[in-house]
C-alpha cells in the first residue's frame, strides 16, 4: 500500500482524506496543516483510523520535501489556498511525489490588463520537466471559482441567474490545443448567486473592501479583503446549515449534423442528504471527491500521463466512468435547437 499526504484539512481536505481512507491502495494517510483541529476531528471519528495528524507548513518547501521523502509519500494533495501551490510543487518535484491541487490564481480585476500568464500556465512551464524526469504526475486545479445570464437547470432548481466569475476552466479550456482545434471559441465559468449575495459583493466593492492591497490601520498593515472575510464561517462548519440542491455542470453548445445542439453534462444532489451521508456540506463533497479519485487512479496505475497538466489533459473516459461509484452521479441532457436562420431577428427601424 502507498502513503498519501493531504495538506490543508478544512472542509475539502477533510472530504479528500475521508475518501482516501476507503481505498485499499493507501496505507498511512497524513493530514497536514498549521492548525490541526479539523484533522483531529476526522481522525477521532474514523473507525480503525489510518490517519496520522501532523503539523506542517505548506509555505516551507524544504521541510515539506524532507517530510515527503521520510514518509515515502506517493501522492500529495494540496487542498490549501492557491498561493501555496509553488511551494508544494517545489517540494514534490524535489521529493518525487505525485501531486494534485484544487485551484490556481487566474483572477484579473475588471478593467485591468492581464500581464504574463495565469498561474497554472506558469506552473506547467516551470515544473513539467521535473515531474517528467521523476516519472510522476501533477494534476492542477482538480477541485470542483460580470455579465448576467439566466440558465435553465434541471428540476427542482429551474431557471436561475448566473454570473461570470474568475475560475480556471474559463481560461484553460479556451486555450487547450485539442479544444482549439475543434473550434472552441468561447469558454466561461458561471455561478448562481442570490440577489442578497450580489448586493453584498457590490457593497464591498463600493467600499473597496474587496482589495488585496495592504493598508495601514491603527499602525497595522492589513488587506481589506482579509478584514471583510475574517468573520465568515469555515466551509467545514457549514454542512448542517445548508438546504436545497447543488448542480454542477458543463453546457456545450455547437453544430452537430447541421443542427444547433446543446448538451448539459452535470451532477446534482441534495445538501441535507449529503451532510447526513458524509458529515460535510455538498459543496465541499463535490469539490473533494474528484481529487480523491485521481489519487486512487494514480495508485492503481490507471493514469498514464506524466508531467504537469490541467485535468482536461487526462483521459476523460476513465474518470467519467468512475465518478458515479465515488458518489458523484453523472447525468447527460441533450437539447436540440433549430438553426438561428429559421428565426431571423427583426430589422432595425430607420
Amino acid at each position: 500500500m502507498k502513503n498519501a499526504l493531504v495538506l490543508g484539512t478544512g472542509g475539502v481536505g477533510s472530504v479528500i482524506g475521508q475518501r482516501l481512507h476507503t481505498y485499499d491502495c493507501y496505507g498511512d494517510i497524513y493530514l497536514g496543516d498549521v492548525e490541526t483541529q479539523f484533522a483531529e476531528i476526522l481522525h477521532a471519528k474514523t473507525d480503525n483510523s489510518r490517519f496520522k495528524v501532523v503539523k506542517l507548513d505548506a509555505n516551507d518547501p524544504v521541510a515539506l520535501a524532507a517530510f515527503i521523502k521520510e514518509k515515502k509519500i506517493f501522492v500529495t494533495v494540496n487542498a490549501c489556498p492557491s498561493f501555496v501551490n509553488p511551494s508544494v510543487l517545489t517540494a514534490c518535484a524535489e521529493a518525487g511525489s505525485n501531486y494534485v491541487d484544487m485551484a490556481s490564481d487566474c483572477y484579473v480585476p475588471p478593467g485591468v490588463k492581464k500581464y504574463g500568464k495565469s498561474s497554472f500556465e506558469a506552473e506547467i512551464e516551470k515544473y513539467n520537466d521535473d515531474f517528467l524526469k521523476n516519472d510522476t504526475t501533477a494534476v492542477l486545479s482538480m477541485g470542483m471559482d460580470p455579465e448576467v445570464e439566466v440558465l435553465r437547470f434541471p428540476d427542482p432548481i429551474g431557471f436561475m441567474k448566473t454570473y461570470a466569475v474568475a475560475h480556471e476552466e474559463g481560461v484553460s479550456l479556451g486555450i487547450y490545443p485539442p479544444f482549439v482545434a475543434k473550434g472552441v471559441n468561447y469558454s466561461v465559468f458561471k455561478y448562481t448567486l442570490s440577489d442578497k449575495v450580489v448586493n453584498i459583493a457590490k457593497s464591498l466593492a463600493l467600499l473597496d473592501l474587496d482589495n488585496w492591497k495592504k493598508m495601514k490601520v491603527d499602525g497595522v498593515e492589513v488587506a481589506p479583503v482579509r478584514v471583510a472575510t475574517a468573520r465568515l464561517p469555515k466551509p467545514a462548519q457549514l454542512g448542517s446549515t445548508v438546504e436545497g440542491y447543488s448542480c454542477v455542470g458543463t453546457e456545450v453548445r455547437g453544430m452537430k449534423d447541421g443542427v444547433r445542439t446543446e448538451y448539459f453534462v452535470y451532477t446534482m444532489d441534495d445538501h441535507r442528504e449529503t451532510y447526513l451521508r458524509y458529515g460535510y456540506s455538498l459543496t465541499v463533497v463535490q469539490t473533494g471527491l474528484p481529487p480523491a479519485l485521481i489519487c486512487r487512479l494514480l495508485a492503481e496505475g490507471r493514469i498514464k500521463e506524466r508531467g504537469v497538466m490541467m485535468p482536461e489533459a487526462l483521459d476523460p473516459e476513465i474518470i467519467m466512468r468512475e465518478l458515479p461509484d465515488e458518489g458523484i452521479p453523472i447525468y447527460v441532457e441533450q437539447r436540440r435547437v433549430e438553426p438561428p436562420s429559421r428565426f431571423p431577428l427583426p430589422k432595425n427601424k430607420k
